[in-house]
């Protein structure tokens, strides 16, 4: 892909030099024919006083010229001002579109170095070799069925980055447009965590769909959803990018249960800079449901 933009690159700068080359060897030409046409006048002008003729026709002709030849020069270097100015833009945005390209194959590389060789059997390990590497998917779990998400795929486990605070969770996700971009992304689940307000509730987990489970009804849009272990009370803040959603409540009354919303929110509007994801949890009261209650 690389080499594929930097050879429009190459060709955009060849077609814009030859057009100031074409520019200036027109800009040369028009000039030499102006300075010879004043050569001309010139000695007639002389051979004019020689013989005593009147010379103010051909003075007013030598005037014109050289208003004419003042104009050409200011038009030619507007012309070449204007030139160098669409090369420089087209060398901007050129250089802009192979630099996004280059931060899409960097996320693909980086979603391809979160596959773990462990998860995978023989006979996959072994088309790998022959295939592009693509996002290794697991059984569904406990705590992940179809109930909050609506889907049976698989999924992909301990997923990027958890920073736990007091009350609140940081989820860094990795790669999601480039995995979004694939088209056949899992939903991706974050480690098992806990919040130190709550100790008491042991296995927290994130899910985010990057295409949206099968219960979105907004194209475009991620869904994404907290789990937690069965016989909790949780009341909590969802927040990717500039998107909220809350306060949620839910009972975790079964395993497979989890809590979310289907439409999140656009995808590719939230996503950081690096086309990572950067969800926030806050839980604001968790306790546990005694049984039968």
């Amino acid at each position: 892909m690389d080499e594929k933009f930097h050879s429009r690159l190459s060709a955009m700068q060849d077609t814009l030099m030859t057009l100031i080359e074409k520019e200036a060897k027109e800009k040369n030409q028009a000039v030499d024919a102006l300075s010879s046409q004043i050569q001309t006048l010139q000695e007639r002008l002389r051979n004019a006083e020689m013989t005593g003729s009147s010379a103010s026709t051909f003075v007013g002709d030598l005037q014109m010229l050289a208003q004419d030849f003042a104009t050409l020069r200011g038009e030619s270097a507007r012309a070449d001002v204007e030139l160098r100015e669409r090369m420089a833009r087209g060398e901007r945005e050129l250089k802009a579109e192979i630099r996004a390209a280059q931060r899409l194959l960097l996320e693909v590389a980086e979603s391809a170095r979160h596959i773990s060789p462990e998860r995978l059997t023989a006979t996959q390990l072994s088309s790998l070799k022959a295939a592009p590497p693509e996002p290794a998917s697991l059984p569904a779990l406990p705590g992940f069925g179809s109930q909050g998400s609506g889907d049976s795929m698989g999924v992909q486990l301990d997923v990027g980055t958890l920073t736990v605070h007091q009350d609140a969770v940081e989820w860094n996700v990795p790669g999601v447009r480039a995995r979004a971009r694939l088209g056949t992304v899992p939903p991706l689940i974050s480690e098992a965590f806990e919040v130190e307000r709550f100790p008491d509730i042991k296995a927290l987990r994130l899910k985010i769909f990057p295409l949206g489970s099968r219960r979105r009804t907004k194209p475009g849009h991620c869904s994404l959803y907290l789990t937690g272990p069965q016989g909790a009370h949780l009341q909590f803040m969802l927040r990717m990018g500039s998107v909220e959603h809350g306060p949620l409540e839910c009972i975790f009354d079964r395993p497979e249960k989890d809590s979310g919303r289907h439409d999140f929110c656009v995808l590719e509007d939230e996503l950081e800079v690096d086309g990572s994801a950067l969800v926030h949890l806050t839980v604001l009261r968790a306790d546990l449901v005694a049984a039968g209650t």
